[in-house]
């Protein structure tokens, strides 16, 4: 401690936090009879207050002894409760231990962090309706897509090596996670989207913010619904749609980003292709049919198919090698080519790379950047077409047709203007 004032403020944190954690607990039994409630508002606040007190003695002895003082009188006060009948879990006594050792945080450790964590306490204590309604209408397959998609990316991505291997240490074990991830977490969020806002609304929505990261990968999930749900193909179709409008923003965006005098002559062709994309995915909201279902667990029995995932990073590995090549055989004359290559699974990378190169030598690489972008933005989208011909069958294919064609020709068209 600095001076008797932090003190002060510390023990009166932890008195804080009790006091906080006691309204939450003392309105939620205020119904009960006296003599019921195990703890209320004073006993809550006096065990944050406990913590604080124990905190400021030297040492970790008074520090275990005072929680295990609060266990002991928790577990009574449990038992006793039992005893007489009132049946109840144990919600007000795991929250007692944690305002204790949150008492003990704000004096001897980070005040902020204490204080964060005790609204993040009383936040969960006072959503129990909430989270019990979710509960109420969570079903088998969209618990086992969300344990699913855990999994990878909480236990499986953090271990996996964050570097190079292979020719040129192109093949990142993470990176190619990662889009395994991302495509999970698209079908995941286009499940959860439907739910709450319906067919059209929640597949537009969730295909254009998954753009955000990916419109390939949106293309890749959205095409594995259709084939096990065909009647949400339009609806799907709408939403990968919307994703491929936003890749063309993104993309113009990132170029402004890093070299703003380049990205003028890139505009153009982006704009143009975005508006000429926006203009068909609207046309087909427009003649598509308002579905009279959700997806559901008899649509999606097995939730997000991981082997789709899987199947796409494979491809990505072996593109991202055959662009490393490409960048050696060809050299700094094979941007166009490398492009190309690039777009098979992305568009951001050779984005990013092309501007890079622009900064070194403006005068040569600006006419590069507005060539070698919409040549990778236009191969990505007909790969993307070519995924959902494989994944979904031919009418999603039909359908994202109009819509990839559109972009293909709003690029061309945005490219001449720029040459002429």
């Amino acid at each position: 401690m600095t001076s008797e004032i932090e003190i002060y403020l510390r023990l009166a944190m932890a008195f804080g936090i009790g006091l906080m954690v006691g309204v939450e607990r003392g309105w939620r039994g205020r119904d009960l009879p006296d003599g019921v409630r195990a703890a209320g508002i004073r006993t809550f606040t006096l065990i944050g207050f406990l913590g604080g007190i124990a905190a400021l003695v030297d040492g970790t002895a008074l520090i275990i002894a005072g929680g295990a003082a609060v266990l002991v009188l928790l577990s009574a006060a449990y038992i006793t409760g039992q005893d007489k009948n009132q049946s109840h879990g144990i919600t007000s006594e795991v929250a007692a231990l944690i305002t204790y050792i949150l008492g003990v945080i704000a004096v001897r450790g980070d005040m902020a962090v204490a204080g964060a964590a005790a609204v993040a306490l009383v936040a969960v204590l006072g959503s129990r309706e909430t989270v019990h309604g979710w509960l109420q209408k969570l079903e088998r397959v969209e618990l086992k897509a969300a344990i699913q998609l855990l999994v990878i990316s909480v236990i499986v991505l953090p271990v996996l090596p964050n570097q190079g291997y292979g020719p040129g240490g192109v093949i990142n074990p993470f990176e190619l996670w990662w889009m395994v991830v991302v495509i999970a977490g698209i079908s995941f969020a286009a499940m959860a989207a439907t739910k709450l806002l319906g067919d059209r609304a929640g597949l537009f929505w969730a295909g254009l913010l998954g753009g955000l990261a990916s419109s390939t990968a949106v293309a890749v999930s959205y095409a594995r619904l259709a084939r096990e749900t065909p009647s949400l193909t339009p609806a799907l179709t709408v939403g990968v749609g919307a994703a491929t409008v936003l890749k063309f923003v993104r993309g113009l965006t990132i170029a402004l980003i890093i070299f703003p005098a380049g990205a003028l002559a890139l505009a153009p062709s982006m704009l143009t292709a975005a508006a000429f994309t926006a203009l068909a995915t609207w046309f087909m909201a427009r003649d598509q049919k308002k579905t009279a279902r959700s997806i559901n667990a008899a649509d999606t029995a097995n939730g997000p198919d991981l082997m789709v995932a899987v199947s796409f990073a494979a491809v990505l590995a072996v593109v991202t090698l055959a662009e490393h090549f490409g960048r050696e055989w060809f050299g700094a004359t094979g941007v166009l080519v490398v492009a190309a290559l690039s777009g098979l699974v992305d568009v951001d990378a050779v984005t990013v790379s092309t501007a890079r190169q622009a900064l070194a030598s403006p005068d040569q690489s600006a006419a590069l950047l507005a060539m070698a972008v919409p040549i990778a933005v236009g191969v990505n989208t007909l790969a993307k077409l070519a995924y959902v011909s494989v994944i979904a069958g031919a009418d999603m294919a039909k359908r994202y047709g109009v819509v990839a064609l559109s972009a293909i020709a709003g690029l061309i068209l945005g490219t001449l203007l720029v040459r002429f």
